[in-house]
Parts: structure tokens; C-alpha cells; sequence
């Protein structure tokens, strides 16, 4: 295996690191209370949204390398999780027809787990489901933030133009 076919050992020990300490912090056995927050409250406040965001980030990253633009994609993306992602407004006032838009950024489950487990106070069981579709999503975005990452770097290393950066 050469150099440029092996994944990048860093994002892979960042994302190893973090599903280590989100594994550690969950145990259903392990629910201490302090004042109204549990510890696995605490250890929700970033930590899925993070491993969703390397491969949105990878992503963004690599359309940078390949077209040697940033503004585009920052832009959708930034425009999209503020309207789409229950940052401004809830996905609930959205007409039917754009409102499925909502499911597809991870800053909308994200701030479902956020907001039910530190402002209502729900236990793990409530905050489960949208726990589970960021993880489909940071399984879907991570492994396209890879293989795109693979395909810029190639792509720039036949121009000449990794020096740029």
C-alpha cells in the first residue's frame, strides 16, 4: 500500500477517539445525577455532532483541492443547516413539499438530542431515535468525506497544484 492509498490516520484516529469516549459516557447502567443533568447529558453536548461535521468538513475540503473554489459549498452548507437545521426556525413550519430537506443535515438531530436532553431534561431512551439517524448520517458523511478527499488529493497531485497549499 503507498502513501496515497492509505486513509488518512489522523481523521481515522480523531473519529476512533471520539466513539470511544461516547461509548465510555453511555452505559445505561451508568446514569449519575448531578443537580438535573446526568453525566451522559454532559457528554452529549458535542460529541455526535462532531463526527458528523469531519465528514461535512472532508467534504468541503476536498471541493476546495478539486476546484480550487471554497465559496459555493460553504455557502450552500451554511445557508442550508441555518434554514434547514432547526437553527432559526423549527423544520415543523416548513411547507410538506421542502420540510424532508430538514432530515438530511445533521445539525437538525443534533439539536434534537441537545435541546431534549439539556433544556427538558429526557432521558437516553427519548433522544435514541434522533441519536441513531445522526449516526446513519455520520456513516453516510464520513465514508463520502474519505472517498472524495481521495479523489481531490489524486486529482491535485497530477496537476502540481498540493504545493498551492
Amino acid at each position: 500500500m503507498t502513501p496515497g492509498t492509505r486513509p488518512p490516520i489522523a481523521v481515522i484516529c480523531a473519529l476512533d477517539d471520539e466513539l470511544r469516549h461516547l461509548r465510555d459516557a453511555l452505559p445505561p447502567g451508568r446514569q449519575e445525577w448531578h443537580g438535573n443533568r446526568s453525566a451522559w447529558h454532559t457528554e452529549l453536548d458535542g460529541q455526535p455532532i462532531v463526527l458528523a461535521l469531519c465528514g461535512i468538513g472532508m467534504i468541503s475540503a476536498s471541493f476546495i483541492l478539486y476546484f480550487k473554489r471554497g465559496d459555493p459549498v460553504n455557502f450552500l452548507l451554511t445557508m442550508g443547516t441555518m434554514f434547514f437545521g432547526n437553527v432559526l426556525f423549527p423544520a415543523k413550519v416548513l411547507p410538506p413539499a421542502i420540510a424532508w430537506v430538514s432530515d438530511w443535515f445533521p445539525m437538525s438531530w443534533s439539536l434534537r438530542i441537545v435541546r431534549g436532553a439539556l433544556l427538558q431534561g429526557v432521558g437516553f431512551h427519548e433522544v435514541s431515535g434522533p441519536l441513531l439517524r445522526l449516526a446513519v448520517l455520520t456513516a453516510l458523511l464520513v465514508p463520502a468525506g474519505l472517498y472524495s478527499a481521495k479523489l481531490s488529493i489524486r486529482k491535485a497531485k497530477q496537476e502540481g497544484s498540493l504545493v498551492q497549499y
